[in-house]
Order: C-alpha cells, then structure tokens, then sequence
C-alpha cells in the first residue's frame, strides 16, 4: 500500500537584517518630512519669504505638504517600476533622491526653488510609499506582514520623537544657509539606507521572481492592473485606505490646533514645549504598542476584526479628546487614538497585500497611494480651515465640532470594513491571486494522474520535474482518455504541489522522479492512502 506524506513544512520567520533595512528607509524618509516640522516657520521668516513669523504659515504650510502633493502624478508609476524591474533597485533610487533632495534643500534661499525642490526630490522621485508594502509583504509572507509593517511604522513614530528636535536643535548651525546640517543628517540616514538595502534587500521584489517567502503564491493569470483593481473589494480598500489617511493627517493637524486655542474657546491654552511633550509622550507610547501589540492583535482577532475594532476605539476617542482637561488626560487619549490610527493603515496595506497577486502588488499600491496623497494633502487643510471657521462662528460651542466629523469618518471606515471578504485575511485565497483555488491538492488528482491535475501546473520536464517558465510555453494537447495519458505517481504529483504552492522544489519531487523511473511497473490504479491530510493553500503558514 503506497502512502503519501503531503505535510505542509514548518513555518519561517522572516529575516531581521531586512527588517533592519526597511525600517532604516523608512527612518530616512520619516525625518525628512518631519524634521522640518520644528523650523519651517522660522526659516520662511528669517529668508524673508513671509512678513514675520506671525505670518509664516502659508509658506511653511507649502514647505510640509510639498513632499506629499508630489507623490500625486509618480506613485502609479513607481509602483509599475517595481513590478517591472524590482523594488529594491526602485527603493534604493528613492533613498538617492531624498539623500540629493536634502542637500539641496539645505542650500536653498529662494521659496520657489524651495518647494520645488521637496516636491521633485522629496516627492515624485520618492517612491518609498508604493515601494514599501509589497516589500513588506516579500519580507514577511502572508503570516508576518503585519509585524513587520507595525514595526517599520514603530521606527517612523520613533523618528518623531527626535526628528523635530535633532532640526530645531541644528538649525542655523551654518549662517548662510541655516538649513542645511537638519538635511545633512537626514541625507546620512539615506545613505545608510542605501547601503543596508544593497547588502540585504537585494533580489527582493525581482521582476519574474517566484515568490518563496511565507505565505506568498505564484502568480499564475495574466490579469491587468486595472481589473484587478476593478475586483471587488479593492475598490473599497482604496476607500478606505485614503479615508484613513485622511484621518490620520486631519490628526496630526487638528489636535495640537485645539491645544493652543484659550480655554474659553474649549482649548487648553497650551505652549509649544508643552505641544511637544504631548506628542512625544503619545509617539513613545504609540511605538511600544505597534511593536508589542500591534502582532498580537492582528494574530487574534484577525485583520477584519481588528480593523472594526480599531475604527471604534478611534470613533470614541475622536469624541472624547475635546473634553480632556490636561496634558496627561490628552497624551493618554492622542496615544489611544493614534494606536488605533495605525491599525488601520497596517491592516489595510496587509489587506491589499493578501488580495492582489504578487506580480501586480507594488503597481496596485502604487495606484493606492496616488488617491491616498489626495486626501493625505486634504487632510490637514481641510481640518484647519473647519476648525477655524467653526471657532469664529460658533465660538465655544463649536471647538468640538471637527472631531465630530472625524468621528463619523471613522464609522463609515467601520461600515466598510465590515463589509470586507475572508479573501484579504491571508494571501491566495482571493479571486485575483490567480488559479490558487484550482491548484488545491485533492487525493483524486493524485490518484487520476495528469488528467485530473490541473493544466496551471505546466508541462513535465525532465526527470518528473515540472518548472514555472514552462508556463509560459505552449501546452501540449490533452489525452483523449486516460488510459491514453501516462502513468505518474501519486508521490510525483505530491512533489509537484508543493514546488508551485509552497514555494520551491522539496525532498518529495525528487523522490516522486525516482521512484518514477525505478518502479515503472508499480500498479498507481489502487487508491492511496493519506497518512495525513495536507494543509490548504492560502492559510497564510510560512513555508519556505
């Protein structure tokens, strides 16, 4: 009696010197946008660019959004650069950008070449955000994504806690160009970057690669990228993908706007240092959590559960932050909301990540982050100017009133995530992952031979070995019954999954192709039997 032993193998953690890598890229792009946060103000000022430092915040304003609006027109794109060339050899040109980008910001004295400078280098030659979730989910797979993007995104909350001041700190170090040693340290972060990325990330994302990370399945239909994200639910993904930044920049601009307001508008009449003692008490607290919490949520309940979860705790706490009455009260609640904020961008990127077959992921994000800039740069406009109005016409009354708002964009985020399928809880199960479906193991293809297996798997090749590039060549004509086909074993059909469903050729292909040639008169006819049954494909299980 012949038995087959179809286990899946034991899963793999992801490699720390990528996630080491990633995080350094994303600490360089987080400091250049954020170190600025501390002088723009002032360097408009002190060049002349506006009135006073009263009058410094439309110039300021452009010199911070710049960076985002230029991610507009190139995201697109970057991300079809990815999946055409790679996307390490893209993310290291982003990390050349900003690196060259901070060097010429730190020298600019005139306004206009100021922006342009951050819009160009900062921005459109900037493809970190479409790069960076399809990296996360090769370093990752399926089942350790959303650790690895919550702790890329901790570094971010990390760099905002000493961004802002390590600029504050440097600037006007160099007289005539006060500016340049804050982008001359952000341009040393992106050399870093650069090296790090070279030395670990290499391969990573490469065109025509067959996924074998945990968790990733090959990509088997040739399916374009305005059909997939077409698919239901991508559509909503987007949505609600740029929802959420919204939210989260309407955020970072609403609530230190609110402290500062006296308290007899509803504010709590707070200063710059004690500003920034609130947002670095809620970055620290924020970055403990994504690191620590973050995993085990996700793991628990799920991304959909979690996202729900996460777009209620931000619905409450949005609510709830008018009506705090002290620094601590606010640190603790911008932390909870900011927390919440983060879930929601983790588990969208994984989402998006687990729906859209390999081959199309950095285009799809690509196409994700160009509507996700939009309401990124509408955000804080949008709040501020709200917010103000809703001061002067309603005056006490109305210092809640953009809050409220966010709050109901966080139930309509919770509305949609609802409706979100079980396809984006793990990869290769949704419709646009390809033929996974129909490449399931069963014991009648494994009995039935060639017939019955799927004909995604491609033609024999030599010694019983099936390869992926054999995809792409002509299929042979189908036996016209199966006494007609030729005879395989049950074991070579085992070795044959899992080459193409867990990512590369195993002990029992080889063993299937010998047994192949040395019991040639073995009878296949009898049913075999499964000792244990193997595992379904797109559980999101590491592999490889």
């Amino acid at each position: 009696e012949l038995t087959l032993d179809a286990s899946q193998p034991a899963a793999r953690r992801y490699s720390l010197k990528c996630l080491i890598a990633l995080c350094l890229c994303n600490v360089g792009h987080f400091y250049a946008v954020a170190s600025i946060f501390s002088y723009a103000g002032i360097m408009t000022a002190d060049f002349g660019w506006a009135e006073d430092r009263d009058h410094a915040g439309n110039i300021a304003g452009f010199l911070q959004s710049a960076n985002v609006l230029g991610r507009i027109p190139t995201s697109g794109f970057w991300g079809y650069f990815a999946d055409r060339f790679g996307a390490a050899r893209g993310l290291i040109i982003a990390m050349v950008s900003q690196f060259i980008g901070g060097i010429l910001f730190g020298l600019c004295t005139d306004k206009t070449l100021a922006i342009v400078t951050r819009f160009i280098f900062l921005g459109a030659l900037n493809g970190w955000p479409a790069f960076f979730a399809p990296i996360a989910m090769d370093i990752g797979g399926s089942e350790h994504q959303v650790e690895v993007t919550g702790r890329v995104f901790a570094s971010g909350m990390i760099v905002t806690l000493f961004g802002p001041a390590v600029g504050g700190f440097t600037y006007g170090w160099v007289e005539s160009y006060p500016a340049l040693v804050p982008n001359l340290i952000g341009s040393f972060l992106c050399v870093c970057a650069i090296v790090a990325t070279s030395l670990y990330l290499r391969g990573i994302g490469r065109k025509g690669q067959t996924p074998t990370v945990p968790g990733a399945a090959p990509t088997w239909e040739k399916t374009s990228t305005l059909e997939i994200c077409g698919t239901r639910p991508m559509p909503l993904l987007i949505l609600l993908r740029s929802l959420q930044g919204y939210t989260n920049f309407s955020f970072l601009e609403l609530v230190p706007l609110w402290a500062i307001t006296s308290r007899n508008l509803g504010g709590l009449a707070l200063n710059e240092n004690d500003i920034g003692i609130v947002l670095a008490a809620s970055s620290l607290l924020t970055a403990i959590f994504m690191v620590g919490g973050l995993p085990w949520v996700t793991r628990t309940f799920g991304i959909r559960n979690s996202t729900v979860a996460a777009n209620f705790v931000a619905l409450v706490t949005f609510a709830a932050i008018p009506y705090t009455q002290g620094m601590i009260s606010l640190s603790i609640a911008h932390a909870i909301a900011a927390s919440g904020i983060a879930v929601l961008g983790v588990n969208y990127i994984a989402a998006i990540n687990n729906f859209v077959p390999a081959g199309h992921r950095a285009t799809v994000n690509g196409v994700c982050v160009t509507f996700e800039a939009l309401a990124k740069g509408l955000g804080p406009f949008s709040s501020a100017v709200t917010f103000a109005w809703a001061l002067s016409h309603f005056g006490f009354e109305g210092h809640g009133a953009v809050f409220f708002f966010m709050s109901v964009v966080h139930f309509v985020l919770m509305l949609g995530s609802l409706q979100l399928p079980e396809e984006v809880e793990a990869h290769g199960s949704s419709k646009a992952a390809g033929m996974t479906e129909k490449a399931k193991f069963s014991p009648v293809a494994a009995v039935a031979g060639p017939v019955a297996m799927p004909k995604v798997l491609g033609r024999r090749r030599k010694g019983g070995r099936y390869s992926a590039a054999a995809l792409d060549e002509p299929q042979q004509e189908e036996a016209a019954s199966p006494e007609d086909a030729p005879r395989r074993l049950p074991s070579e059909e085992v070795g044959i999954e899992r080459r193409f469903l867990f990512g590369g050729a195993g002990e029992s292909e080889e063993q299937g192709g010998r047994q192949d040639e040395e019991a040639g008169d073995l009878d296949t006819s009898r049913p075999a039997v499964l000792e244990q049954p193997p595992a379904a494909v797109g559980d999101g299980a590491d592999s490889s």
